[in-house]
């Protein structure tokens, strides 16, 4: 369920580590700690090993969800039980598509469903095409700290909005070095410039908590990417709800609808609440009238 909040919806889990928990379980608390309200666990995966075979058999080369205990990861809760209670950790499963044959088994299997968010990262303009035509995802990654392998051509972007596909940003790269910090910022320019902020989201992609920083800051980093404001506000608030939305619309055959309590609605929203109570207000009168 999406929530209200400052949304981080790429906390990276890198399996290969044996002490991987640790430093998922420490960066989802410090994103807590933050301030963050939702976050994503990211689980990325080679779509070459979708059609990796041992023998005669292919093997299930996609991992499961993890299990995140929050009474665990959270511990002594010092902000609240209330907040405690709002704070949602999601499960994101990202593939790297270099052949187009790969995606067959991300639309059959029963594991790729478990996940509340799926995310491709195309290698190609060809895969990009159809990710963008045809591929049944929520978010599409593009490289931030190399030069982008897909060319976000304006047919191709309006017919991505058109379908409700977002796209990604990740600001960790930038703190690598100066020259992907380069890269960073002009790969971020040239996606807010191409689909002129819509449909954008602003991730960490931390491995650690160290590099995770608080919604503000992130906020204030988006006006080297060109988005100041209210406009970077969006992209870890409303964007990240509705990319979240899209992804339950995805899991359901005819849709999917929240209820959400008003008391969770941004500010700058709650007026769509008098709105609905005026118009009730109205039609009252036009009954009592008849």
């Amino acid at each position: 369920m999406t929530r209200g909040g400052f949304h981080d919806l790429n906390i990276l889990v890198d399996r290969s580590k044996s002490n991987f928990m640790y430093h998922l379980t420490a960066a989802i608390r410090a994103s807590y700690k933050l301030g963050y309200d939702t976050v994503a666990v990211n689980t990325v995966l080679n779509g070459e090993m979708l059609s990796k075979s041992v023998g005669k058999e292919k093997t299930n080369e996609i991992p499961n969800p993890l299990s995140i205990p929050l009474a665990y990861v959270l511990g002594d809760d010092k902000h609240g039980t209330e907040r405690r209670r709002k704070f949602v950790v999601l499960q994101r499963l990202t593939v790297t598509i270099t052949d187009p044959a790969q995606t067959a088994k991300l639309q059959t299997s029963s594991v790729v469903k478990q996940y509340d968010i799926l995310a491709v990262k195309p290698e190609n303009d060809k895969v990009f095409q159809m990710c963008v035509n045809t591929l049944n995802v929520d978010l599409v990654c593009l490289p931030m700290e190399a030069r982008m392998p897909v060319l976000l051509r304006p047919q191709y972007v309006g017919v991505a909005l058109k379908r409700g596909l977002f796209f990604e940003i990740s600001y960790v790269p930038s703190m690598t070095s100066s020259q992907m910090r380069q890269m960073t910022i002009c790969n971020a320019q040239h996606i807010i410039s191409s689909l002129k902020g819509q449909n954008v989201v602003v991730t960490s992609q931390a491995v650690s908590a160290i590099e995770i920083r608080s919604p503000y800051d992130v906020i204030n980093l988006c006006s080297l990417f060109g988005a100041k404001g209210p406009l970077a506000a969006q992209f870890l608030l409303a964007n990240s709800r509705n990319l979240i939305l899209k992804a339950e619309c995805r899991k359901s055959a005819m849709g999917a609808m929240t209820a959400l309590p008003t008391s969770w609605l941004p500010e700058e929203e709650t007026w769509k609440v008098l709105e609905c109570k005026n118009a009730e207000i109205g039609r009252a009168s036009c009954r009592e009238r008849v």
